[in-house]
């Protein structure tokens, strides 16, 4: 009998909110119903033909070890049962916003802003300005220029707020850095 093997798109370790697929792979064959389990328990009905499970917005309850298995109607009518899997599910983390510049920030200055997340490497950065409930996403211009964890802006010439965020899902926004301009 063959064994299946599950993989997990994008990863093992999701953040809530993320989509997360879990694929079935069953070797000879292709004729199989395919059967989902988690935490022992049948999650799905079979479904001909349809080796994976999608979750569109995993969350806390989601978190467990799934298994899956298949069955045909021509031998071998039964598959084993794969290995386990462990879907682990985080909330997002927050990120944190740093001004690298002199103090005061004169117009005219250069001025390096950093997000860090901690635990995380490797992810993209968004860039914002402006109050709360008016945040409007920073683009590289003349005027700024992003390098992974970096937002640099030249020629500074008015006071504002800056935020960040991480990708690839999204991290909660950072607290804002209120930038004052003399």
């Amino acid at each position: 009998r063959p064994k299946p093997v599950v993989h997990v798109h994008p990863d093992k370790n999701v953040f809530r909110g993320e989509k997360v697929t879990l694929t079935c792979d069953i070797q000879q064959t292709r004729d199989w119903w395919y059967i989902w389990h988690k935490d022992g328990n049948r999650v799905s009905s079979t479904r001909r033909d349809k080796n994976y499970m999608t979750i569109s917005s995993v969350d806390w309850s989601h978190s467990g070890v799934y298994s899956c298995d298949g069955s045909q109607s021509k031998a071998p009518h039964y598959s084993e049962y794969s290995d386990e899997v462990t879907l682990t599910v985080s909330d997002l983390p927050t990120s944190a916003l740093t001004v690298i510049s002199g103090s005061p920030v004169f117009t005219g200055d250069t001025v390096n802003l950093t997000c860090v997340i901690e635990s995380y490497s490797n992810w993209r950065y968004e860039w914002y300005k402006g109050n709360t409930n008016n945040r409007v996403m920073l683009q590289t211009s003349d005027h700024y220029t992003v390098n992974k964890d970096t937002h640099t802006i030249r020629g500074v010439n008015e006071s504002d707020q800056y935020w960040c965020r991480g990708r690839p899902q999204s991290s909660h926004f950072s607290s804002a850095v209120h930038l004052y301009v003399k």
